[in-house]
């Protein structure tokens, strides 16, 4: 099992061409229906909010670099971070090198 189409296409590089039909995506979701009603969204904004694992792939810092250039311009700009890994540290530092403590929360 996959979880996107792109995942099912590296797990056929490795597997024969006659086990290709018995690889299937199972897509990661959650059920609604299981958690109540949202709060409201915070006053101001735009607010952003970024899930996922603090690893290099997943850009991270690109993103914080982004907020710290267009800030200037939005004021009011909020970036959530949710999640955890082996750059935490390292995105906290930057978070605090570049001044953006009021911005920037990590959930």
């Amino acid at each position: 099992m996959a979880v996107s189409s792109f995942g099912r296409s590296q797990l056929c590089r490795w597997a024969n061409l006659s086990d290709w039909p018995r690889i299937h995506v199972v897509p990661c979701g959650i059920e609604p229906w299981r958690f109540p009603e949202p709060a409201p969204l915070p006053e101001g904004g735009p607010h952003l909010v970024a899930v996922g694992r603090f690893a290099e792939q997943k850009g991270f810092p690109v993103l914080i670099d982004a907020v710290a250039q267009a800030l200037p311009a939005l004021p009011d700009l909020r970036l959530t971070l949710v999640g955890d890994g082996a750059l935490r540290r390292a995105l906290e530092a930057q978070v605090h090198r570049l001044g953006l403590t009021n911005a920037v929360t990590f959930a």
